[in-house]
C-alpha cells in the first residue's frame, strides 16, 4: 500500500478548510437566528398594512355580525335588517383579507402568521354553514358565541402574529404583549356588547345569560388592569385617560345596571343609550390599539437596524478573522516551506557536493585534519525543524568520521599494496638485471631462449606490479629524462604483451613523447594491446596504427574479436573518460581502471568503438603537451619495398634444435639494444640502456577457443589463455646502416636506434644476398676466433655435397665499427697491438649464429668426410 505524499501547503490548506467548514455552520446558524428576526422587525410596518389592517377589519366585521346575529335570535323581526348589513360587511372584509392578507402572509408573513392562516381561512369557510343554521333557527345563542368566538380568536391571533417576532429585544417584546392584551380587551368588550345588546332586545335575561355577562365584564376589567403597566408610556397615558374619561364611566354604569338586574326582570337600559356609550368607548379604544401597533412598528425599525448592523459586524469580523487566519496560515506555511527548503538545500549541498568532495579529497590522499566540512548553519525558527537540522548535522559528522576512517583504511591498504609492489618491483629489477647478465653470458641457444622467456615473464610481472601501484594511487619508479620516439614507445608496449607476435605495428608518425610520460604511455598501450590480443581469436592479428591529428597524435589499436553491446561500450567509455574510484570487489576489470587512471593523469583521451572487422577498436589521443616533433626526421618504422611491417604474418619456430637458428632467428637473438621489440631503457637501468626483449618462443598447441565476451574486454589477463606463441618475422633495418657492433655508445644515445631491426650478425660485414655463410676454417686454425664452448652437434645430417662456389664467411676487423673516439682505447693503450680478447655475449651470440649457419651449409660435406674416414679406419683395422 503506497502512502500519498502531500505538501505542507496542502496540509495547511486542509486545516483551513476544516476550520472554515466548522465555523461556517455556526456562522450560518447565528445568521439564521438574527437576520430573519431583524428582517421581520424591519417589515412590521409593511405587515401592518398588508396583514394587520385586513385582519383587524375582518375581526371587527365578525364581532359586528356576532352582535347582529344574537340580536336577530332575540327578535327576528327587528334584527333582520341589521343582520343582513352585518353579513355584507363581513363578506367584504373576508374578501379583502383573502386578496391582500393572504398574499401579505406569503410575502412578508412571519412563522406564526403562516401557522394561523389555515385556521382563519377554515373558520371563514364555515361561515356559510353557520349563517344557514341561524337562518333555519337551528343555532342557539351559545352556538353563535362559540363559532364567532373561534373565528374572532383566529383573526386576533393573525393580527398579533405581525408583532410576534421581536428580534430578542425586551422592549419590543413588552410592547407586543401589551398590544396583545389591548386587542384581547377589545375583543372581550365586543362580546360584552353583544350579550348586553341581546339582553336589551329581549327585555330580560336568564340566570345563565346573566352569569356569562358577569364573566365577560370581569374579563374586560382584568385585561384593562394588566395592560396598563406594560404599555409604552405614551400609550399608557392615553389608555389611562380613556379609562378615566366620562364615556368610560357612562359605559361602566350601564354595564352595572344590566348586570345587577335580576334574572327575569325587565332591563331598564335602552338600546340607543347603550349603543351610544359603547360606540364612543370602542372608537377610542380601537384608535389606541392602532396607534400602539404603529408605534410598535416604528420602534421595531431601529431595533431591526441595530440587529442587522450587529449581524453585519459579526459577519464582517468573522470574515476578517477567517481572512486573517488564511493570511497567517499562508505566512506560517511559507515560513515552514522556506525553512524546509533551506534545510533540504543544505542537505542536498552536503550530500551531493560537500561530502562527495570531502570523500574524494580524502581518497586522493588529503589529510583529514586539514579538511573541514561546513556542518550546521543558521538556526531555524521552527524548533522541530531546527532539531531535525541538528540531527542531520550529527549524521554529517558521523559520515565525515566514517569517510575519514574509510579513507585512512584505504590509504593504509594502498600503502601496503604500494610497499609490496615496490618490493616486488625491486626484486623484479634485480631479477631482470640478473637475467640480463645471464643472457649476456649464455652461449647455449636453448638456455638463451629460456632466459628470454623468463625475461618476458618478469617484464609482465613488473607491469602488473606497476598496475597495482597505479591503482593504489602511487607512481611507478620508471622514468625517462629525454624524449622517446613514438615507434619505440609502441614497440616497448608490444613487447610487454605475451601474444606480441600477433601484433602488427604499422608506420607511425615521427613524433617523440616527452620522457616524463613515456612509462605511462607504454603501460597504457600495453594494457590496451594485451586486452585486444586476449579477447580476440588466437589466429587473428591485432593492428596498431597512428596518425597525426589537429589535437595531437592518434594511436588506434584494432582487433578482430567479438564486439560488445552499445550499452556496455558506452559504460566503458564513460569509465575511461571519467574513471571512478577503484572498487576492490570488481577485480575482473583491472585494465579498465589502470587505463582510466593513466589517461586521467596525462590528459590522454581513450575511447572504444566498434571495429569494421566485428571486434573493438581502441582510439588513444595523445595531447600536444606530451609530444615533441623531430624536424626533418624520417617516418620511423617505414617499411622498405622488400620488407613487411613488424608483426607481419608470423612464422612458427621449428621444433628441431638444428633448425632453430635460421636467418630469421639470428635477428630474433640479436642483442637487446638492437632488438625491435626491446623497450626504451629507464633512467635507472645500467648497461646498454635496454631490457632484453623476450625471444620468439616455440609455437605451442593452440588451445581451444576462449569464450570471448565484449564485456570482459578489460578483464584481468591473469585468467586468460595465452598458450599460443608464434614467432614473428623481423626485417632488417630500413636505413641500410651497419648492424651489430656499429657503435654501442652511439646507439645508447639514440632511443630510436635501439629498436631498429638489425642488418647483420654482429660485427661482421653485411653479406650480400646469395653469399655463402660457410665458416673459414683457416681463420679458426689461425686462432683468430675465440672459443665459444661446446657447440650443439648437428642433427639429421643431409647427404648433400657442399657447393664449392659458396663464398666464405666474412672476416671481422677489430674496432672497425667502433666510434672514432673509442678505437684503440681498450686496455688503456691506443697504439697497442690488437690482442685477442674475450667477446661480449652479443658478439658471441652473433658469431655462434653465423657459425651454425655455416655448419648448416657445410653439413653434407662434413658428414661425407666423416663417413669416408670411418670406412678407411675400418679397412685399416
Amino acid at each position: 500500500m503506497t502512502t500519498r505524499r502531500r505538501s505542507v501547503r496542502f496540509r495547511i490548506g486542509t486545516l483551513l478548510l476544516v476550520t472554515f467548514a466548522a465555523l461556517t455552520p455556526l456562522w450560518a446558524y447565528a445568521m439564521y437566528l438574527t437576520v430573519p428576526g431583524a428582517l421581520t422587525l424591519n417589515q412590521i410596518e409593511d405587515r401592518h398594512f398588508t396583514i394587520g389592517i385586513p385582519a383587524d377589519n375582518l375581526d371587527v366585521a365578525l364581532s359586528a355580525e356576532r352582535k347582529a346575529t344574537v340580536v336577530y335570535l332575540a327578535d327576528r323581526a327587528a334584527g333582520k335588517t341589521p343582520l343582513l348589513k352585518a353579513r355584507a360587511a363581513t363578506d367584504k372584509a373576508a374578501d379583502a383579507f383573502r386578496t391582500t392578507g393572504v398574499q401579505g402572509v406569503h410575502d412578508v408573513g412571519t412563522t406564526q402568521s403562516d401557522k394561523v392562516l389555515p385556521s382563519l381561512l377554515g373558520q371563514l369557510d364555515k361561515l356559510g354553514r353557520q349563517r344557514s343554521a341561524v337562518d333555519a333557527g337551528a343555532a342557539t345563542p351559545n352556538d353563535v358565541y362559540t363559532y364567532y368566538g373561534s373565528a374572532i380568536e383566529s383573526g386576533l391571533r393573525m393580527l398579533l402574529s405581525i408583532t410576534s417576532q421581536n428580534g430578542g429585544d425586551s422592549d419590543l417584546q413588552t410592547q407586543g404583549e401589551a398590544l396583545s392584551r389591548l386587542t384581547r380587551s377589545r375583543s372581550v368588550l365586543d362580546e360584552v356588547d353583544a350579550r348586553i345588546s341581546a339582553a336589551i332586545t329581549a327585555g330580560r335575561m336568564t340566570a345563565d345569560e346573566r352569569y356569562d355577562l358577569s364573566q365577560a365584564v370581569g374579563a374586560v376589567k382584568g385585561s384593562y388592569a394588566t395592560a396598563v403597566p406594560n404599555l409604552p408610556p405614551a400609550t399608557a397615558r392615553e389608555y389611562t385617560k380613556l379609562v378615566d374619561s366620562r364615556q368610560m364611566a357612562t359605559l361602566q354604569s350601564l354595564e352595572r345596571t344590566v348586570v345587577e338586574t335580576a334574572p327575569g326582570h325587565a332591563i331598564t337600559v335602552r338600546a340607543g343609550e347603550w349603543d351610544a356609550a359603547y360606540g364612543a368607548v370602542l372608537k377610542q379604544l380601537h384608535a389606541l390599539e392602532l396607534n400602539t401597533a404603529l408605534s410598535l412598528g416604528e420602534s421595531a425599525k431601529p431595533v431591526a437596524t441595530q440587529i442587522l448592523i450587529r449581524a453585519g459586524i459579526a459577519t464582517g469580523f468573522g470574515l476578517i478573522g477567517f481572512a486573517a487566519l488564511v493570511i497567517v496560515s499562508v505566512r506560517i506555511g511559507r515560513g515552514l516551506i522556506r525553512e524546509i527548503t533551506v534545510l533540504r538545500n543544505r542537505m542536498d549541498q552536503t550530500a551531493t557536493v560537500d561530502l562527495p568532495n570531502l570523500v574524494r579529497s580524502l581518497r586522493a590522499g588529503a589529510d583529514s585534519t586539514e579538511l573541514a566540512l561546513s556542518v550546521g548553519g543558521a538556526r531555524l525558527r521552527t524548533r522541530e525543524l531546527d532539531d531535525l537540522g541538528g540531527s542531520f548535522d550529527r549524521v554529517q559528522r558521523v559520515a565525515v568520521d566514517s569517510a575519514a576512517g574509510e579513507s585512512q583504511l584505504r590509504q593504509g591498504v594502498s600503502r601496503v599494496f604500494v610497499n609490496l609492489s615496490r618490493r616486488n618491483q625491486a626484486l623484479l629489477h634485480r631479477q631482470l638485471k640478473l637475467l640480463d647478465e645471464l643472457e649476456r653470458a649464455s652461449v647455449d641457444a636453448d638456455q638463451l631462449s629460456s632466459l628470454f622467456t623468463l625475461d618476458h615473464l618478469a617484464t609482465r610481472m613488473r607491469r602488473h606490479a606497476e598496475s597495482l601501484i597505479i591503482l593504489s594511487g602511487g607512481t611507478p619508479g620508471r622514468g625517462w629524462s629525454s624524449p622517446v620516439p613514438v615507434l619505440d614507445v609502441v614497440r616497448s608496449a608490444v613487447t610487454e604483451v605475451e601474444d606480441y607476435p600477433r601484433v602488427t605495428v604499422y608506420p607511425l608518425p615521427t613524433e617523440n613523447i616527452v620522457g616524463a610520460a613515456v612509462a605511462d604511455v607504454i603501460h597504457l598501450l600495453a594494457e590496451l594491446i594485451e586486452n585486444a590480443a586476449l579477447y580476440s581469436p588466437a589466429d587473428a592479428p591485432v593492428q596498431v596504427r597512428g596518425i597525426r591529428a589537429a589535437n595531437g597524435l592518434v594511436i588506434e589499436i584494432e582487433d578482430a574479436g567479438v564486439s560488445m553491446s552499445q550499452e556496455t561500450m558506452a559504460q566503458l567509455n564513460q569509465q575511461l573518460s571519467d574513471p571512478p574510484e577503484f572498487d576492490l570487489t570488481d577485480a575482473t576489470q583491472l585494465g579498465l581502471f589502470v587505463v582510466g587512471r593513466l589517461a586521467a593523469r596525462r590528459g590522454i583521451a581513450v575511447s572504444l568503438r566498434s571495429s569494421p572487422y566485428g571486434g573493438t577498436s581502441a582510439v588513444v589521443l595523445l595531447p600536444p603537451s606530451l609530444l615533441e616533433s623531430r624536424a626533418g626526421a624520417p617516418v620511423a618504422g617505414a617499411p622498405r619495398a622488400d620488407t613487411q611491417p613488424t608483426g607481419a604474418p608470423p612464422v612458427e619456430r621449428p621444433a628441431d634444435p638444428a633448425e632453430r637458428l635460421t636467418g630469421e632467428t639470428v635477428r630474433s637473438l640479436a642483442p637487446e639494444s638492437r632488438r625491435p621489440d626491446a623497450e626504451p631503457a629507464p633512467a635507472d637501468v645500467p648497461g646498454n640502456g635496454h631490457r632484453p626483449a623476450p625471444p620468439a618462443r616455440p609455437a605451442a598447441p593452440v588451445s581451444p577457443r576462449r569464450d570471448l565476451r565484449g564485456s570482459d574486454w578489460f578483464a584481468s589477463p591473469s585468467t586468460a589463455d595465452t598458450s599460443t606463441v608464434i614467432l614473428p618475422v623481423v626485417d632488417d633495418r630500413a636505413d641500410g646502416t651497419p648492424g651489430y657492433g656499429d657503435g654501442t655508445a652511439a646507439r645508447r644515445d639514440d632511443p630510436a636506434a635501439r629498436h631498429r631491426a638489425p642488418d647483420s650478425t654482429g660485427r661482421y660485414p653485411r653479406r650480400e644476398p646469395g653469399a655463402s655463410l660457410a665458416p673459414d676454417r683457416s681463420r679458426w686454425a689461425e686462432g683468430n676466433m675465440p672459443s665459444i664452448g661446446t657447440l650443439p652437434s648437428p642433427q639429421n645430417p643431409l647427404d648433400v655435397r657442399p657447393d664449392p662456389n659458396r663464398p666464405k664467411l666474412p672476416r671481422r676487423a677489430r674496432q672497425a665499427n667502433l666510434a672514432p673516439g673509442l678505437r684503440g682505447a681498450r686496455n688503456g693503450d691506443q697504439n697497442a697491438a690488437a690482442a685477442p680478447t674475450a667477446r661480449s655475449p652479443e658478439e658471441a651470440r652473433a658469431m655462434m649464429s653465423a657459425v651454425q649457419q655455416g655448419w648448416a651449409g657445410e653439413r653434407p660435406d662434413i658428414d661425407h668426410r666423416r663417413t669416408a674416414t670411418a670406412q678407411e679406419r675400418d679397412r685399416n683395422d
